[in-house]
């Protein structure tokens, strides 16, 4: 074997290896949350985990994606939650604000949405209306 072929197997052995660095994309009314099995519908209440190895794992609301880590003694996830206001756009989990009301009505009634630091203020309900949260406050 020559040192081009070498080369050529070890940059596909890498790319191979890497693991997923961001979200996939979700085929809505197709792709099924990995915790409760139901088909997801609404990006606004999407969410996904991706681990090291780059599997990742699709949630139709924030709440599923609670209980699987809830259940999962892995740390080192990913985690991606769909924004409420730019309808198929992720947001990194740690640096988005989350926000609870009951008006919200989430695919499993977990009520929790998320969006941008950068959109609070879009946020279409009344401060006295939701509570918000940070990330590590889900998570505890």
């Amino acid at each position: 074997m020559n040192l081009k072929n070498c080369f050529t197997i070890l940059i596909i052995l890498s790319a191979i290896s890497c693991g997923q660095s961001g979200p996939e994309k979700i085929e809505l009314n197709k792709d099924a949350c990995y915790q409760c099995k139901m088909t997801i519908s609404d990006l606004s209440f999407a969410s996904q985990a991706i681990t090291q190895k780059g599997r990742v794992y699709k949630f139709d609301d924030i709440a599923c994606l609670l209980e699987y880590i809830k259940g999962n003694t892995v740390t080192e996830n990913q985690y991606w939650i769909g924004s409420f206001i730019n309808k198929g756009e992720f947001i990194q989990a740690d640096s988005a604000v989350f926000f609870y009301t009951e008006k919200l009505n989430s695919p499993m009634r977990g009520n929790i949405a998320a969006v941008n630091n950068w959109n609070i203020s879009q946020i279409p309900y009344d401060t006295s209306e939701y509570i918000r949260y940070a990330w590590k406050d889900l998570v505890k």
